[in-house]
């Protein structure tokens, strides 16, 4: 099957080629002379390593070898310079070369659920690189060398070992997308607050006690997923957050919400289940783009079955008078 691909690519002068789920071991020789190809797709596979012969496809600008058995990628990779998409995740590497420094095009890099405990230094070389994925891994620190990834938009760290996050994470002015679930921080850098740009941030399944009023800052967010944590209360200034349209507070420690909750004229969704909260404030009254309420398991009683079926404002409508302050 993959030599008949191959001839076929070759015959018409394709720039494209799926490989993907063919079980294979190596990769036939014929394939270093599609010299044409911008995009090849190795995923689910049997490699164990990558060949150096891969580097004579100097045009490729998409390489996916995901869901293979690679435990280390050659130094000849770093040889594809037109690359701007490649995708290594779920795999077995421990770390990366150093010449991925040389993908100087490289906008998307993902290495999800892979063993890597240390990211090297070289990697802030990549000034075009708009998306990193790291989640799965076995990290548990970043090295300072991400701040110079100024064109990041996304960065995703979830489910590794990470502690904290480094005050220079403040500097990625282009960061739209952070997610950190999973990890083990108690709280955020007051310097969260300087990513003026940033829509979503996750920071679900940490240890979290605590989240600084600097995050009041991010005007723009848009959705922020904080449950599965062990806050008791949040700061006054997320009542800022004026952009905001998902809020997830589930399965924390929160005793009561700050009024400033009303101030949140955008939210659609709000997820409070599994808390402390014996009341709510009155100033969520002022929540009139609420369509999803979640608030099973805290220490009043749910609405009944009639009432929650019609919705967030019903919802809320109905604890308000049962359960306000």
């Amino acid at each position: 099957m993959a030599l008949e691909k191959i001839a076929e690519a070759k015959a018409n002068r394709l720039e494209e080629l799926d490989l993907s789920g063919l079980q294979l071991k190596y990769l036939p020789p014929d394939l270093w002379r599609l010299y044409r190809l911008k995009s090849l797709k190795l995923d689910g596979n049997n490699f164990d390593r990558l060949p150096p012969e891969l580097s004579r496809l100097e045009k490729l600008e998409r390489l996916s070898i995901a869901s293979n058995n690679i435990s280390a990628v050659p130094q000849v990779l770093g040889r594809l310079a037109n690359l701007v998409e490649l995708r290594l995740e779920n795999n077995r590497l421990t770390t990366l070369p150093s010449r991925v420094d040389k993908l100087r095009n490289l906008k998307s890099l993902s290495l999800d659920d892979n063993q890597i405990t240390a990211v090297p230094p070289e990697i802030g070389k990549l000034k075009s690189l708009e998306r990193l994925t790291l989640s799965g891994n076995d990290l548990n620190r970043l090295p300072r060398e991400f701040s110079w990834l100024v064109r990041l938009r996304e960065l995703h760290l979830n489910r590794n070992r990470l502690e904290t996050l480094p005050m220079w994470i403040g500097g990625l002015k282009s960061l739209a997308i952070l997610l950190v679930s999973g990890n083990r921080l108690q709280t955020l850098p007051s310097e969260i607050g300087m990513l003026a740009g940033l829509k979503i941030l996750t920071v679900s399944a940490n240890g979290m006690n605590s989240v600084p009023p600097e995050l009041g800052k991010l005007s723009g967010l848009t959705r922020l997923r904080l449950n599965a944590n062990n806050l008791t209360r949040l700061p006054e200034s997320m009542g800022a957050l004026e952009s905001l349209r998902e809020l997830d507070l589930s399965m924390n420690k929160l005793v009561s919400l700050p009024d400033e909750i009303g101030e949140l004229k955008s939210l659609g969704v709000l997820k409070i289940s599994a808390n402390s909260l014996k009341a709510l404030p009155q100033s969520m009254n002022d929540l009139t783009a609420l369509s999803v309420l979640e608030v099973e398991g805290n220490h009043f009683k749910a609405p009944p079955p009639e009432i929650a079926k019609l919705g967030g404002q019903a919802i809320l409508t109905y604890l308000l008078l049962e359960h306000g302050e």
